[in-house]
């Protein structure tokens, strides 16, 4: 995704070489703003960003213990809000594909302002009518934690196997897990 971004902030006239260290979608809104035709600058960068995201979702494989999480959440009545940088179109059919339940869905076309900006968690906590401090964000990257902290929620790091032991140093998470069903106890202390 980052190269095909520089690669159209090259085509659109941009110097990539300072957008090297942005995110990905920084570096889509940074390149398309000084397009002639921002909106159709726009519109090619997300066909892009949504065929890559397709190709990955095909080959992508449901995270252990996924399921078995959401749907023990969903039995206790615990709202459950999905924030994706992704599109939508490509989170729904990856939550239909391995038949995931959620309350809401948070993606970024639906919010102005996406993580690391705390304003894409607390819109998923303002449709589950959930105040900050009573939620919790469990991401794998280190801009989830930090929307999180910038939100005020509970952050649980999801250490993936490709992630060094001390990926989430500094963000100060309030618990770091390498297995989702770590998560129950911590949520639901009287169960463990």
């Amino acid at each position: 995704m980052r190269r095909e971004m520089l690669e159209l902030a090259a085509e659109l006239g941009c110097d990539p070489a300072p957008l090297a260290g942005a995110d990905i979608l920084e570096i889509r809104d940074r390149a398309c703003a000084r397009a002639v035709d921002a909106a159709e600058a726009i519109r090619r960068a997300e066909a892009r960003l949504v065929r890559i995201e397709r190709e990955a979702l095909e080959r992508s494989t449901l995270v252990p213990g996924a399921r078995e999480l959401l749907e023990e959440l969903r039995e206790r009545s615990v709202g459950i809000g999905i924030v994706t940088r992704n599109c939508r179109e490509i989170a729904v059919d990856s939550l239909d594909r391995y038949r995931l339940p959620y309350d809401v869905l948070v993606a970024r076309e639906d919010t102005p302002r996406v993580k690391p900006h705390p304003e894409h968690l607390l819109r998923a906590l303002a449709a589950l009518g959930v105040p900050a401090a009573a939620a919790a964000i469990v991401g794998d990257g280190r801009m989830d934690l930090e929307a999180g902290r910038a939100g005020g929620l509970r952050t649980v790091g999801y250490l993936t196997t490709e992630r060094p032991a001390g990926y989430f140093d500094g963000l100060e998470p309030s618990f770091v897990i390498s297995h989702l069903g770590d998560l129950t106890p911590w949520i639901f202390p009287s169960s463990s």
